[in-house]
C-alpha cells in the first residue's frame, strides 16, 4: 500500500557491557539520518526523545525524559513523529510494571508515528504490558 507507515518496537535484553547502548546509538543515528526533514522554523520534524540516564546518546537526543510517575502521560500529550528510546529504564519504570499513560503511548504509536527502542538487563525486567 503506497504511503503506508510502519512503526517499530525493538526490545534489547542483555547483561552489562554487551553492546546494547552501542547498538542503540547506531540505530538512533541511522533513524535520524533517514528522516532529515526540517520544519519551517528550522527545527527537526522527526525527533529523538530518550530516557538516557548515562547520557550515552548525547548529541543525538532532542528531548530527554526524566523520572516522574507521569512521564508517559507527558510524552503521550506532546510527542509526535518521534523515536522514543528507553535505555536501562529501572529508575523510570519502578517494578517494571507499566506506569500511567504507557498503554496509551504504545497503543497510539501508529497514529502518532512513534518508534521505540527499549533496553534492559534481564528478561525479568521486560515491562508487563509490552
Amino acid at each position: 500500500m503506497s504511503g503506508q507507515r510502519n512503526n517499530f518496537v525493538i526490545q534489547m535484553i542483555g547483561a552489562n557491557h554487551t553492546g546494547k547502548s552501542v547498538t542503540t546509538r547506531r540505530m538512533i543515528a541511522e533513524w535520524r539520518a533517514s528522516r532529515p526533514e526540517l520544519l519551517s522554523d528550522g527545527s527537526r520534524k522527526y525527533k529523538v526523545v530518550a530516557f538516557d540516564p548515562k547520557f550515552q546518546f548525547k548529541g543525538l537526543v532532542d528531548q530527554y525524559i526524566y523520572p516522574d510517575k507521569n512521564w508517559a502521560i507527558h510524552v503521550f500529550k506532546k510527542v509526535r513523529n518521534s523515536l522514543i528510546v528507553l535505555d536501562d529504564y529501572k529508575s523510570l519504570i519502578p517494578n517494571y510494571v507499566a506506569t500511567p499513560g504507557m498503554f496509551d503511548l504504545f497503543s497510539s504509536r501508529w497514529h502518532y508515528n512513534l518508534d521505540f527502542i527499549i533496553s534492559c538487563h534481564s528478561p525479568g525486567h521486560v515491562i508487563d504490558m509490552i
